[in-house]
């Protein structure tokens, strides 16, 4: 989708592209949906410099992945309740340029607690080495807000990445905290690559999950076997990729 196309989701939800202006509230509702993440809160375990800090470390990410074009919402009566930040082929590991344009707002997220800054950034460059070679889209970050999950969001602004890179023939990665999750993931395509792994000493375990192209077939036989259980599982996922 362009960022000037929007298509129509799951009851009453809008799929659309993330622009510049939109960035402040879908860092708002990714900061919300990563609060309690083992990975953020391993990191951050003071729960008020935990709040300070994710803000502006999602704000980070998201002006860095605007301009690939990758980030989609979930629009509800005109409020943003899910992200999926997905960074392309190519675009996966952040080039020092990118790295210097995120300093300013990083330099916020490490006033607050700059030991748990540290921390964080260490696991997600643990990640970024784990990624595979070959060209993949990355699934950075999947959040949606507490009242709509459950309701097919999470779905849909998966569904709509996966189809994005059915068409460019390409993989998708992604990293994952939650045992739920992968189930989850399993349904969209995704198989477990690494299994519970502690990138760095005593931090949270990962599931590495990709889905190979030509996927979708498969999926959509998936997806109509567990419709019926679909609900209790949708979780918002993995890291804020450095998160």
């Amino acid at each position: 989708m362009s960022a000037d196309s929007a298509a129509e989701g799951r009851g009453g939800v809008t799929l659309t592209t993330l622009r510049p202006q939109g960035v402040a509230e879908a860092a708002t509702v990714l900061a919300a949906s990563f609060r309690e993440a083992p990975n953020v809160v391993a990191a951050y375990p003071d729960e008020t410099k935990r709040a300070s800090a994710l803000k502006p470390i999602f704000r980070t990410l998201l002006r860095d992945a605007v301009g690939f074009g990758g980030v989609n919402l979930a629009i509800h009566e005109g409020q943003t309740v899910g992200v999926a930040v997905w960074l392309p082929p190519g675009h996966v590991r952040m080039t020092w340029r990118r790295q210097l344009r995120a300093i300013p707002t990083l330099l916020r997220a490490c006033s607050s607690a700059p030991r748990s800054f540290v921390r964080f950034a260490q696991l997600g460059g643990a990640l970024d080495k784990r990624r595979p070679n070959e060209p993949h889209w990355y699934l950075v970050a999947l959040g949606v807000r507490g009242a709509l999950r459950g309701r097919g969001v999470g779905s849909g602004l998966l569904e709509a990445g996966t189809v994005r890179a059915e068409r460019t023939h390409r993989s998708c990665y992604l990293e994952t905290f939650s045992e739920a999750n992968v189930r989850f993931y399993e349904r969209h395509g995704f198989v477990v690559t690494g299994r519970g792994k502690e990138v760095i000493l005593g931090g949270p375990p990962f599931w590495f999950m990709q889905r190979p192209p030509g996927s979708a077939q498969a999926t959509n036989s998936s997806l109509k076997a567990v419709s019926s259980t679909s609900r209790s599982s949708e979780a918002p996922i993995s890291r804020a990729s450095s998160p």
